[in-house]
């Protein structure tokens, strides 16, 4: 395992920095980290490409959160759910598996460990609450939660993104298609939804209590 850990807050890039022309200090020393990592990502490659075990190996790229620099009134990360808090890189590498295909699947970080133990034909435990990306007959809801900033819950299901604010019993709801950067919230003109939203988000911590 490696983690590259030039793109945490502070950020911490090395060798000579490169002028990405963003106006954002911070937002430049994360991306000269984030090169860096790039770079040690291809030494690797390269590496298990010159002994020959590159086929025989499946590397995997994730992150555990996401960066915010400024959008929403927020930076660094754990202040929200919005898109910029937690969508993570979820990259699979191998020659003989994948040649570069994109997936719009949803996911959490649940899911990554299921998903690799499906492409090494291993059982998962039957404790483990994620499923295999790849699999057909996955769940079409994904949940999340953030304990951080004032106790926030809520799920994405298809191009909707459902946040409640356990804090203040408020709700926001995304439509991503036509909305990716989460500024238009339409939860007040689809109550419905938002109801049912709230009754699912429920469900869902009622169930994590009691496992």
């Amino acid at each position: 395992m490696m983690w590259t850990f030039q793109t945490h807050y502070p950020y911490f890039p090395s060798g000579k920095e490169k002028n990405f022309e963003t106006g954002n200090h911070s937002l430049e020393k994360y991306l000269n980290g984030l090169h860096r990592a790039d770079e040690a990502l291809k030494s690797i490659v390269a590496g298990l490409e010159k002994r020959g075990l590159l086929e025989s190996t499946l590397i995997v790229i994730s992150g555990d959160h996401g960066e915010a620099f400024g959008r929403h009134n927020q930076v660094t990360h754990a202040a929200a759910l919005y898109e910029e808090n937690i969508h993570v890189p979820f990259i699979l590498i191998n020659p003989l598996l994948f040649k570069g295909e994109r997936m719009a699947n949803v996911g959490g970080i649940s899911d990554v460990a299921p998903t690799i133990f499906s492409i090494l034909n291993k059982p998962c435990p039957e404790q483990w609450q994620g499923e295999n990306l790849f699999s057909v007959n996955r769940r079409k809801r994904v949940y999340f939660f953030n304990p951080y900033a004032g106790y926030l819950f809520g799920f994405r299901e298809g191009d909707y993104k459902y946040i409640f604010n356990a804090s203040d019993n408020s709700s926001q709801l995304y439509d991503l298609s036509i909305d990716p950067q989460e500024e238009n919230n339409i939860a007040d003109s689809n109550r419905a939804f938002v109801k049912e939203a709230g009754k699912h988000v429920s469900s869902w911590m009622a169930y994590q209590n009691n496992y």
